[in-house]
C-alpha cells in the first residue's frame, strides 16, 4: 500500500525566501527554575501562523532564527512534557531581538486500560486521547522536520529477507549507505508475497513501515479513532496511543499503538499492523516497528525500523475422491528493514536482532526464496 502521507516538505524546510539578515535571539528555559531546555522545537511564524524557519534548542536552550524585515511575527515553542508557548506579537527593530522562553511542565494525562468502547475520533484536548495526541503530536512534527530538512546525516543498514514460517531466514539482502540526509523509504510489494502475482505488472500495492508524516497528516487523523491506553507485558510502564480505522472499509488501513515512556517523557516506538489486506494476505498477521529516538541536539532520527507480511501460494490438493481444491497456504513472511545511526558514529546494534513474532502450530512446510534475495 502506498501510504498516504501528508507533504510536510513545503511547510517543514525553511522559507529562506522569505527571511532576512535580521536574527531573533531565543533563549529557552523551564519557567519555574530558569533551566535551559534542550531540544524545544522552535519556530517563527508570520501573522497568519504559517511557519518561516525553525529548528531545536542547544545545549544551553538557545537557538537564532531569521525573522522578517518589516512584517510581524511570533515565536513558538513546543516539547513533549510542556505546554506550548507562543510569544506576543512581534515586529522588526532593524537590530537583534532577543526572546526568552518559559515554558511550563504539562501533565501526561491519566488512561485506562484496553475496552472495545474507547476509541473515538479526536476532538482536540479535554479527553485522554486527544491530551495525549497533543504531546505525541510535538514529538512526531520534530521528528518529520528532522527527516524533512536533512538535519542529521545518517548512516543506514537496511535488508530485505525471506523467511520460513518459523521465522527462521531463507535469503537475505543487505545494503549499507553512509552520509545519507534522511532514512530510505522500504517496502513490500504485493507481487513478493503473493506467488499468484509474482511478476504481475500490476501489483504496484507497496506496503511501508509508516512515518511521523504519516500520523500528522489530516487524513490520517480523519479517518482513524484513537484510544489512550496503559501498557502491559513488555510495554508495561508506557502509555500508549491506540489506533484503528474509524469504519470498516475495502482499502488497506493501519492499525497500532504509539509509546510513550510517561516517566522520561519521551517518544518511544511504534507497533503497527495492516487491516483490510487482500484476502490472500490474511493468511496470517502482519507485523512492525518503528523506533524514536531524540539526539542532544534535539534532533530526531529513527534508529531501527522493520514491517514483516506474510508469503502465500497456491496450493493444490486432492481429498478422497476426484475432487481437486486449490487454496493458499502460508510458506514464510517477507520482511523488510533496517538501523540508523547518525553518519560516522559507532554500528548500531545488528539488524538481525529484529523483534521475532512465532507463528507456531502449522506443520506444513515449503521454502521459497522470492526472486532477487540470496538463499542461505
Amino acid at each position: 500500500m502506498a501510504l498516504r502521507t501528508i507533504k510536510i516538505a513545503a511547510a517543514l524546510v525553511l522559507a529562506t525566501g522569505r527571511l532576512a539578515a535580521q536574527d531573533v535571539r531565543i533563549e529557552v528555559v523551564e519557567a519555574a527554575t530558569g533551566k535551559a531546555i534542550v531540544g524545544a522545537n522552535v519556530a517563527v511564524l508570520d501573522s497568519a501562523g504559517l511557519v518561516l524557519g525553525g529548528g531545536f534548542s542547544d545545549q544551553g536552550g538557545h537557538i537564532d532564527l531569521p525573522a522578517p524585515v518589516r512584517a510581524p511575527f511570533r515565536v513558538r515553542a513546543d516539547k513533549v512534557s510542556f505546554d506550548t508557548w507562543v510569544s506576543v506579537q512581534l515586529r522588526p527593530a532593524g537590530k537583534p531581538i532577543h526572546v526568552r522562553v518559559g515554558m511550563a511542565p504539562t501533565r501526561i494525562p491519566a488512561v485506562v486500560g484496553r475496552t472495545e468502547t474507547a476509541c473515538q475520533t479526536l476532538s482536540g484536548p479535554g479527553t485522554p486521547a486527544g491530551d495525549l495526541w497533543a504531546e505525541l503530536r510535538k514529538a512526531l512534527i520534530a521528528s518529520a522536520m528532522t527527516e524533512a530538512q536533512g538535519l542529521v546525516p545518517l548512516d543506514v543498514d537496511i535488508y530485505e529477507r525471506a523467511l520460513d514460517r518459523n521465522l527462521a531466514i531463507v535469503a537475505e539482502h543487505t545494503e549499507q549507505r553512509t552520509r545519507i540526509p534522511r532514512r530510505p523509504a522500504t517496502g513490500i510489494s504485493w507481487d513478493q508475497l503473493d506467488s499468484a502475482r509474482r511478476g504481475d505488472v500490476t501489483g504496484s500495492e507497496v506496503y511501508r513501515a509508516p512515518d511521523a508524516a504519516t500520523f500528522l497528516s489530516d487524513q490520517f487523523v480523519r479517518s482513524h479513532c484513537f484510544s489512550a491506553i496503559r501498557g502491559y507485558g513488555a510495554e508495561n510502564g508506557l502509555t500508549g496511543l491506540e489506533f484503528k480505522p474509524a469504519r470498516v472499509g475495502a482499502l488497506p488501513e493501519l492499525t497500532g499503538v504509539i509509546w510513550l515512556d510517561p516517566q522520561s517523557k519521551a517518544l518511544r516506538y511504534l507497533n503497527f499492523d495492516y487491516v483490510n489486506l487482500p484476502i490472500p494476505l490474511r493468511i496470517a498477521r502482519t507485523s512492525g516497528r518503528v523506533d524514536f529516538q531524540q539526539l542532544p541536539g534535539g534532533q530526531w532520527i529513527i534508529p531501527r525500523w522493520f514491517i514483516r507480511m506474510p508469503r502465500t501460494a497456491r496450493v493444490t490438493s486432492t481429498d478422497v475422491g476426484p475432487q481437486t481444491t486449490v487454496r493458499d497456504s502460508l510458506i514464510g513472511y517477507q520482511e523488510v528493514g533496517g538501523t540508523s545511526r547518525p553518519a560516522g558514529t559507532a554500528q548500531a546494534q545488528a539488524v538481525r536482532n529484529a523483534v521475532a513474532i512465532s507463528n507456531a502450530g502449522n506443520d506444513e512446510q515449503v521454502d521459497s526464496a522470492p526472486v532477487g534475495l540470496q538463499a542461505r
